[in-house]
C-alpha cells in the first residue's frame, strides 16, 4: 500500500471535517443542531439550486475520499462511513426525494419552526439572533415553495394526507386553531430577558408577527396551489422505500424478508392479545375485552394515588 504524503494530501478526517463546515454553511439549521456557532441568524435555503449545491459538495467529498488509501483501521472505518453516507445522500437526491418529501414529521415545514426550540433566550445577543432568524422565515419558506413547485412540474408531489397534515400543523402554529401563535410565544420569552432594550423588544415583536404571517401564507399556498396536485396515496414503492430504509438503518436490508418478519411479528402480537382477552373474559374477542376494561368500574383506576400503587 502506498504511503500518503502528509504535506500534499488531506486525510480522510480533514475531508470529513471540511464537509461538516460545508453543511453548516449550506444548512444553517443543521449547524444549530450540531452546535456550530456563527449561523444563528440564518435559515436554510431549501430551493432546488441549494439542493444541487449540496449534492455537488457531496460528490466532491465522495471523489476525494475514494481516492485515499487508508493508513489505519480507524481511517478505513471513517472512509467507509463517509462513502456510505455520501452515496446514500446522492442516491436520495437523484431519486428526487427533496421534491416530494414533505411530511408531518421531518421536512422543511417542521425544521424551519423547530430550530427556534434549540435557540437560547437568555441574553441580548440571543434576542438579536432570534429576531434576525425570525425575519428569515419568509425567505426560507419561499425557497421551499420553489422546490415544491418544481416537484409539481416533475409530477413528484407529497400525498394528500401528508399535505393536509402539514396544513393542520401550520394552522396551530399561526394561532388559527385558538392556541397562541408559536412565534408570539417565542417573542414573549425573548422580551422577558432582563434589561432587554425597548427597541430590540419591538424588533422581536415585529419579527414574530412577520414569521407568523409567512407561515400563514405558506399554508395558503399548500391549500390553493399544491394540494390539487398532491398524489392520492401514501405508498412510495419498493425502490423509494429501500432508499429510506438504507438511510435510517445504515445497511442494505432484504426488504421481502423484513416485510415477512414484520407480518409474523404482528400475528404474534395478535395471538398474545387474544390470549389476554380470553384471560379477561372467557370467550371474549379482543374488541370485547377492550370494551369491558374501558367500561367496568371495578377494573378502573380512579386517581393518581391508586395508579401509583397499582404500578408499583
Amino acid at each position: 500500500m502506498p504511503n500518503r504524503n502528509p504535506d500534499t494530501e488531506p486525510t480522510v478526517y480533514e475531508i470529513a471535517d471540511g464537509y461538516v463546515d460545508t453543511v453548516a454553511e449550506l444548512d444553517p439549521i443543521s449547524a444549530t443542531y450540531l452546535g456550530i456557532p456563527g449561523y444563528d441568524e440564518l435559515l436554510t435555503d431549501y430551493s432546488p439550486e441549494s439542493a444541487e449545491r449540496m449534492a455537488d459538495s457531496e460528490r466532491a467529498v465522495l471523489e476525494a475520499v475514494q481516492s485515499i488509501e487508508p493508513q489505519s483501521v480507524r481511517e478505513r472505518r471513517c472512509r467507509a462511513t463517509v462513502i456510505d453516507d455520501m452515496q446514500a445522500s446522492l442516491d436520495r437526491h437523484a431519486a428526487g426525494t427533496h421534491l416530494d418529501g414533505m411530511n408531518i414529521l421531518h421536512s422543511p415545514v417542521q425544521s424551519i419552526r423547530q430550530v427556534f426550540d434549540m435557540m437560547p433566550r437568555a441574553t441580548e445577543t440571543d434576542a438579536e439572533h432570534v429576531a434576525a432568524r425570525m425575519k428569515n422565515v419568509r425567505g426560507a419558506l419561499l425557497s421551499y415553495q420553489q422546490t415544491l413547485h418544481a416537484g409539481i412540474s416533475a409530477k413528484r408531489t407529497a400525498s394528500v394526507r401528508q399535505t393536509q397534515g402539514c396544513i393542520a400543523q401550520i394552522t396551530t402554529w399561526v394561532g388559527e386553531s385558538g392556541a397562541q401563535p408559536f412565534f408570539q410565544s417565542v417573542a414573549d420569552e425573548v422580551r422577558a430577558i432582563e434589561n432587554l432594550p425597548e427597541p430590540l423588544k419591538s424588533e422581536v415583536t415585529e419579527a414574530a408577527a412577520n414569521a407568523t404571517d409567512a407561515y400563514a401564507q405558506f399554508a395558503q399556498y399548500l391549500r390553493q396551489d399544491y394540494l390539487p396536485h398532491a398524489r392520492e396515496t401514501d405508498a412510495v414503492g419498493a425502490e423509494r422505500y429501500a432508499l429510506g430504509s438504507r438511510s435510517y438503518n445504515g445497511i442494505e436490508l432484504d426488504l421481502r424478508e423484513t416485510y415477512d418478519w414484520g407480518w409474523s411479528q404482528l400475528e404474534w402480537v395478535r395471538s398474545e392479545m387474544r390470549t389476554a382477552a380470553e384471560s379477561i373474559k372467557s370467550g371474549a374477542t379482543i374488541r370485547e375485552a377492550v370494551e369491558l376494561l374501558q367500561t367496568d368500574p371495578n377494573r378502573a383506576i380512579h386517581d393518581a394515588d391508586a395508579s401509583r400503587d397499582w404500578t408499583q
